[in-house]
């Protein structure tokens, strides 16, 4: 696609049937991340509370452990599927609409000179 097939296009300026197409195609998508998040993290708190509860016994600072390592896990695993969830969003169509990364020709120029650069563009 060149770049003179391409417009900037306000959510207000989107018919109401494409909005709704829009919304749909990025909340099943969340929706399957979060489903994803979810499989993996509740094996991982099961494994995470017996093998402690095993390994340490039963004791009040046992579950202080077990709370900090649940949700620091939680917080990491969190934040990478948020990240992937981006990366599989960015390029997408869903419609006659495609999430792209757009720059401010003038916002770049005020953050430096590699901001507005493309990483491995000569």
């Amino acid at each position: 696609m060149n770049d003179s097939s391409r417009q900037e296009v306000l959510l207000s300026q989107l018919p109401r049937r494409e909005r709704m197409r829009l919304y749909w195609g990025c909340y099943w998508r969340a929706l399957l991340f979060v489903l994803a998040q979810i499989v993996i993290m509740v094996p991982l708190t099961w494994i995470e509370f017996f093998g402690l509860n095993h390994w340490m016994g039963r004791s009040e600072s046992v579950f202080i452990v077990y709370v900090v390592a649940t949700e620091t896990l939680s917080v990491l695993l969190g934040f990478g599927f948020v990240a992937l969830y981006v990366r599989f969003i960015l390029g997408r169509r869903i419609g006659h609409v495609r999430f792209v990364l757009v720059t401010d020709a003038g916002q770049s120029n005020a953050m430096g000179a590699e901001a507005g650069r493309i990483p491995g563009a000569a």
